[in-house]
């Protein structure tokens, strides 16, 4: 008996091979009961993550490890190359072309790196994570810039948190989100505003006098979602509290420009009415989420991007006094692009 043969159209196998695993996801019973416990035996008994991009770490820490650039581990705390000697020169090059190009527009500019949880907290790494170089990647550029007097304003983030991390009277970062929290943010947020008030004195730097702060237990962050087990881990949540008096912020009734919608997440538009009237635009990653709400305090107008491309449609579109370029640490391996030299539809960094 000859074998069965079966015959496609183009593209009908693979439409065919969707159909059944739409429909299979879709009535298989107790599928996401099974993954959820499946995943919760994973992590509680086995000490197992069941997905690469997370690492388990001790005290119910969990660390993000894997993007499409490998493991994010390896690149910041473990360091298992260093950036070359190019690299770091095209750093300090285009970081200096930045800060050229917007001061001939009449605009500041401030650079800020957001260190990874694993370089601010690796105590709660596994033990088998071992490092391979002692000078990380961080290291290296915050060195470099140094030691080569570059001349635009950056923060060594790093230091900081590191100085804060045993004194604060909250942790700086999530245990179960990959991002520091509120607290660590505002500390962050103080730092930079000492180097803005340099160039604009009328500003209000914010501190703890003009807030209630006070810490919430809630759910796992972004992390547990990854790995399927949001009910098995708790985490907590830094407030900031507004006293009545203290500017606040709101949604900018402006039309965003078309151009400004083609990015792959949204352009946000803030205004404090009874903040300085300076425009600030944020040039930044998934980080800068929780600078968000203490930047918009401080200034009338802020414009937050998800991206680091600078061109002149996108300078023109906002007409900001101050550019801040926020990126993680994670992406130190790709110096940001010159002025001009990217467009605004490009894919943004994370």
């Amino acid at each position: 008996m000859s074998p069965i043969q079966f015959e496609f159209e183009s593209g009908q196998f693979q439409q065919t091979k969707n159909n059944f695993e739409n429909d299979f996801n879709q009535n298989f019973g107790l599928r996401n009961e099974l993954i959820h416990l499946n995943n919760y035996l994973s992590v509680r008994f086995l000490k197992y993550s069941p997905v690469k991009k997370v690492l388990l770490g001790s005290n119910d820490w969990l660390f993000i490890d894997v993007d499409t650039d490998g493991s994010i581990i390896d690149r910041t705390y473990r360091t298992s190359t260093h950036l070359d000697e190019k690299t770091l020169q095209i750093w300090a090059k285009r970081l200096s072309l930045r800060e050229k190009w917007l001061r001939d527009r009449g605009i500041s500019y401030y650079f800020v790196i957001s260190p990874e949880k694993s370089t601010i907290y690796p105590e709660f790494l596994p033990n088998r994570i071992n490092k391979v170089q002692q000078t990380t990647r961080y290291d290296q550029l915050m060195e470099y810039l140094q030691s080569n007097q570059s001349d635009f304003e950056y923060l060594d983030t790093k230091k900081i948190l590191l100085e804060q991390k045993d004194i604060a009277p909250y942790p700086l970062y999530y245990q179960t989100d990959s991002h520091w929290n509120s607290y660590g943010a505002f500390i962050i947020y103080q730092n930079l505003m000492d180097l803005i008030d340099n160039d604009f004195p009328s500003t209000l730097t914010l501190d703890e006098t003009h807030f209630n702060i006070y810490c919430e237990n809630t759910s796992g962050g972004d992390l547990t979602r990854l790995i399927s087990a949001t009910d098995h881990y708790s985490d907590h949540e830094i407030i900031f509290e507004r006293i009545k008096g203290t500017p606040y912020y709101h949604n900018e009734n402006q039309a965003i420009p078309e151009k400004l919608k083609q990015y792959n997440r949204p352009t946000i538009y803030h205004y404090c009415e009874t903040c300085p009237d300076i425009t600030v635009l944020v040039l930044r990653d998934s980080f800068s989420n929780a600078l968000i709400p203490h930047i918009s305090k401080t200034f009338r107008h802020t414009r937050y991007v998800y991206s680091h491309s600078m061109t002149e449609e996108l300078i023109t579109a906002v007409q900001p006094d101050i550019v801040i370029d926020e990126i993680a640490e994670r992406f130190l391996h790709r110096p940001l692009s010159e002025p001009e030299a990217a467009h605004l539809d490009e894919i943004p960094l994370d």
